[in-house]
């Protein structure tokens, strides 16, 4: 069952996205939750089977001055190593991309680190295609 995520879930999202390679504590989760909840512009998923949280997908929607197209971002997507391959993944990404939609995203996009192989594979699958290289640069420390 996919659901929208709530502070209550943080100790669930926490693992997850440690595994997405960004290690968390259960209190920097509930803060970028509460933040994150706070703002119509974004959305926060999970998959629940049974009373677990096996994923989470988070998107949000931007706009900018290259066109007006207003614009869906996922921002993150992990399902548990343990429950990939099931659908999961899939499933949340097409829930992101619905609510994308809704908001009235003409276009949907996703950045995914250049050493993660098999997700650049899945991504294809579902019909992304890569059309640029990111940048990143830290501002703060």
């Amino acid at each position: 069952m996919l659901r929208r995520a709530g502070i209550a879930d943080a100790r669930a999202i926490t693992p997850l996205v440690t595994q997405l390679g960004y290690p968390a504590t259960v209190a920097q989760i509930e803060k970028r939750l509460a933040r994150l909840l706070a703002d119509p512009g974004h959305a926060v998923f999970v998959a629940d089977l049974g009373g677990t949280i096996v994923g989470m997908a988070a998107a949000c929607m931007e706009s900018g001055l290259h066109d007006d197209a207003l614009l869906g971002r996922v921002t993150a997507a992990v399902v548990d190593a343990e429950s990939r391959g099931r659908g999961i993944g899939a499933s949340l990404i097409q829930h992101m991309e619905d609510w994308c939609r809704e908001q009235g995203a003409e276009r949907i996009t996703l950045t995914s680190g250049s050493h993660r192989a098999g997700a650049h594979k899945f991504y294809a699958a579902l019909g992304y295609d890569q059309t640029g290289v990111r940048f990143n640069k830290r501002l703060m420390r």
